[in-house]
């Protein structure tokens, strides 16, 4: 299984957080092999990804607050035969 980096902001006015997965950058999938690899890649790149993650709503709304987060998708390594139920998702 393949790691993905997911967004979740607060918009004000909004009943619950925005939920944004990140699965590539610059037409590149943007997977990692472990959960640390995914949370590094996090962290060298928090500046970048925030700034990322606000340019996707329109001037003037107020984002409340953001938290990153690494999550499983259903996409194998490849070369490793594994089955999962786990749908992939892009966004």
């Amino acid at each position: 299984m393949l790691y993905v980096i997911v967004v979740l902001i607060g918009v004000l006015g909004l009943p619950g957080p925005v939920v944004i997965t990140v699965d590539e950058y610059k037409g590149s999938k943007l997977r990692f092999k472990t959960e640390e690899s995914c949370k590094k890649h996090i962290n060298e790149n928090s500046f970048t990804l925030k700034s990322w993650s606000a340019s996707l709503f329109p001037e003037g709304t107020s984002i409340t607050g953001g938290l990153f987060d690494c999550q499983l998708t259903g996409e194998s390594i490849p070369g490793l035969s594994v089955s999962s139920d786990t749908p992939s998702k892009k966004i």
